[in-house]
């Protein structure tokens, strides 16, 4: 069982172990393990690297740790940009096809470009695996005023189902390794 830089602290916000001092691990415990539920205590010392580790041995799968924490961290850095009036730029890369001079010239271009977007423009209510229609979305992005969703997945080693991605709703997948 690895040890963890992340846990959930007893107010249910994942907290950084190299954001806590002493006095904040006594303020937000008890801790406990994104992965299996387990309670983890807070490592402080001077010699090792600070980090949390499981109170007791248990069965704790690392995959489900890293998905619980980034979904997680996700919905909360979310939730604080809209409360915040902050911006949350979503940065990713698209094909193009550039057809100005198709009709003068015969020609047109192709390639990839990258776009910036502020997701906080349009979607200002962010909820934790939330459902719309038969699924169920590690964090749901939408807009009441637009009527608009979008699933956030995040992706340790199973992808999207097929399924999922053919059902028409925009998803944005996150690779987490």
């Amino acid at each position: 069982m690895p040890d963890h830089s992340y846990a959930l602290n007893g107010k249910g916000i994942v907290s950084n172990i190299s954001s806590l001092t002493k006095e904040l691990r006594e303020e937000m415990s008890p801790f406990h393990c994104l992965g299996c539920g387990c309670e983890m205590v807070a490592r402080m010392g001077r010699i090792n690297a600070h980090h949390f580790s499981h109170k007791q041995k248990g069965n704790c799968s690392y995959e489900t740790y890293l998905h619980n924490m980034a979904k997680r961290l996700f919905y909360q850095t979310y939730k604080d940009s809209v409360q915040d009036k902050n911006p949350f730029i979503l940065h990713y890369e698209s094909q193009f096809t550039c057809l100005h001079y198709q009709k003068d010239l015969g020609l047109s271009c192709s390639g990839k470009k990258y776009f910036n977007y502020d997701l906080t423009t349009h979607f200002l209510d962010v909820g934790l695996e939330q459902g719309i229609e038969k699924y169920v979305a590690d964090v749901l992005l939408s807009s009441n005023e637009h009527n608009q969703h979008i699933l956030v997945e995040i992706m340790v080693s199973h992808p999207c189902s097929i399924e999922k991605i053919e059902s028409g709703l925009r998803i944005i997948e996150i690779e987490i390794r």
